[in-house]
């Protein structure tokens, strides 16, 4: 299924759904670094897209990397200012 994906990501890389799907199945398969790199890539490629966010942010808090969570949202709010 994530080889699926990723060529789907690969053939599609201007669809936010595509991202959205590889990342998911990458969690679902324990892969959580490459999820979060995924989902990090597409907050970047689409930054106006919040579920990115939301999801990274579970993502990340599951794994317990609060620290990495808690740099990240501090660079998202300045990123707003």
């Amino acid at each position: 299924m994530i080889e699926a994906a990723q060529v789907e990501l690969d053939n599609n890389p201007d669809n936010p759904e595509a991202h959205l799907a590889l990342a998911l199945i990458q969690k679902e398969s324990d892969r959580f670094t490459q999820a979060e790199a995924t989902l990090t890539a597409a907050v970047d490629r689409f930054p106006e897209r919040d579920e990115f966010k939301r999801v990274l942010v579970q993502l990340m808090m599951e794994q317990h990397a609060f620290q990495r969570l808690g740099a990240l949202l501090k660079e998202w709010v300045e990123a707003r200012d």
